[in-house]
């Protein structure tokens, strides 16, 4: 078998980050009813133990792992076609939640989001 560029290496084709959660309930009203996520699916053995799901949107996986082993506090930069009509989305589920703003020294348009776990 061979890959797109013929030489048969092998090629990653997803990157899911994963990010510590401290709280299910927050996680998903975070990323699910705040950002427009979708949750694909959870995980918990037993019932009563700590969470792992993985929500998406787009191109863009996740997995969220509710274990205190797994820490908290990641930084990934993400592009968009259309950041003001996503920082609008934003804004409509929470007013006045999100501001485009200029990054310097570049002068690159981003919106800075910090999860509730840090």
């Amino acid at each position: 078998m061979t890959d797109a560029n013929g030489t048969g290496a092998p090629n990653i084709t997803l990157t899911t980050p994963v990010f510590g959660i401290r709280s299910y309930d927050d996680a998903v009203a975070y990323y699910v009813d705040w950002l427009g996520f979708n949750l694909d699916w959870e995980f918990r053995s037993p019932p009563s133990s700590p969470v792992i799901m993985r929500v998406s949107r787009d191109g863009l996986a996740l997995c969220l792992n509710e274990h205190p082993n797994v820490a908290c506090g990641f930084t990934i930069l993400l592009q968009t076609t259309d950041l003001d009509a996503l920082a609008a989305e934003w804004n409509s589920r929470r007013s006045g939640s999100v501001e485009v703003y200029l990054q310097p020294p570049y002068e690159i348009p981003c919106v800075g989001l910090t999860d509730p776990f840090g």
